[in-house]
C-alpha cells in the first residue's frame, strides 16, 4: 500500500475494478548482479497448486510459466496499483474457467479491507468492473473475452443485459466493459483495411467512404503545405504500421483525435 499512501487516496479512489492483462515472460535466462550478488532471473514456476493438480493427473514433468496474468486495481479516480500477478502457462491461461476462478479469488472484500487500513473509514463493498484487454490478439483474447463474459451470464445474452450481471459474492451489480484504448485501436485497424475497392472492406458513413488512404493523404498534405503542421504529432509511423506499432495506443489515438478531424476539414476547404 505504499503507492496508495504516497498518492493520499481520495474518496473516489476507494471505488473501481480490475484491469486483467496478460504479459509474456522473457524466454532467455539472464544473470543479474546486484550489490555484488549474482542471481538468475526470468524462469518462473507455476506454483504449488499447479504441481499438485498435475500430480493428480499422473504427470510429473516440470513446467515453467510462459506468461503472467496480472490483475490491476483501477479506481474511478484513475488511481491504480498491481494487485496480484499469477504465473500461467500460455495454453492453460486461455481457459475461460481459469480466469473466472482467478477473478473470484480477488473478492471485493479484500480490496475494501486493504483500503480501509489507509483511511480508517467504512465503505460499501466495491463492485468489480472487468476491463478485458486484447493485448495478445494472436493468443485468442477476443474469443476468450466472450467466453469469460458468458460464464457470468448463465446462458443469457450479455448484449440483451447490457453486459450487467450480478456479483455472486455480494449480490451487487457487476459490469463488463471493453478497454476503451483497445476499442480505438480496433477502429483504426478497420479503417486501415478500408479502401475504395472494398477488398477486404470499404467503410461508409452516411454514404461517404472512410478509407486509410484519405487519412494518409491528409497527413502528406499537412506536411507539404503547412510551415507549421496542423497536427504536429503525426509521423510516418502512424501510417506505416507493423505488428509492433499496431499495439501502441497513442498511434491509434492520435490518428483519430480532434486534431486529425480539424486537419481533414481544413484540407477539404
Amino acid at each position: 500500500m505504499e503507492a496508495a499512501q504516497e498518492n493520499d487516496l481520495r474518496r473516489e479512489d476507494y471505488w473501481g475494478g480490475f484491469v486483467i492483462d496478460e504479459m509474456k515472460i522473457q524466454e532467455n535466462l539472464e544473470m543479474v548482479v546486484k550489490n555484488g550478488k549474482h542471481r538468475l532471473v526470468v524462469f518462473v514456476d507455476l506454483g504449488e497448486s499447479h504441481d499438485l493438480m498435475t500430480s493428480l493427473s499422473g504427470k510429473s514433468e516440470p513446467q515453467l510459466a510462459t506468461h503472467v496474468l496480472q490483475f490491476i486495481f483501477l479506481s474511478d479516480g484513475e488511481f491504480s496499483f498491481p494487485y496480484i500477478p499469477i504465473p500461467v502457462w500460455s495454453m492453460f491461461s486461455q481457459r475461460p474457467t481459469f480466469i473466472y476462478q482467478a477473478s473470484y479469488t480477488l473478492r471485493d472484500k479484500k480490496i475494501t479491507y486493504r483500503l480501509k487500513l489507509r483511511k480508517n473509514k467504512t465503505y460499501q463493498p466495491v463492485s468489480f468492473v472487468y476491463i478485458i484487454k486484447h493485448l495478445l490478439v494472436h493468443y485468442g483474447w477476443c474469443g476468450l473475452q466472450q467466453a469469460v463474459c458468458k460464464l457470468h451470464f448463465n446462458g443469457r445474452n450479455p448484449v440483451a443485459d447490457k453486459f450487467v450481471t450480478t456479483n455472486v459474492y455480494t449480490g451487487t451489480p457487476m459490469v463488463f466493459i471493453m478497454d476503451p484504448k483497445h476499442n480505438i485501436k480496433k477502429i483504426r485497424n478497420n479503417i486501415e483495411k478500408s479502401n475504395e475497392s472494398g477488398k477486404p472492406r470499404c467503410l461508409r458513413i452516411k454514404g461517404k467512404t472512410v478509407t486509410w488512404k484519405k487519412l494518409k493523404d491528409g497527413y502528406n498534405w499537412d506536411q507539404s503545405n503547412m510551415s507549421l503542421p496542423l497536427h504536429e504529432r503525426l509521423t510516418t509511423q502512424h501510417f506505416e504500421l507493423d505488428p509492433a506499432s499496431k499495439m501502441r495506443n497513442h498511434l491509434a489515438e492520435e490518428v483519430l483525435d480532434d486534431k486529425m478531424l480539424f486537419l481533414m476539414q481544413v484540407k477539404c476547404l
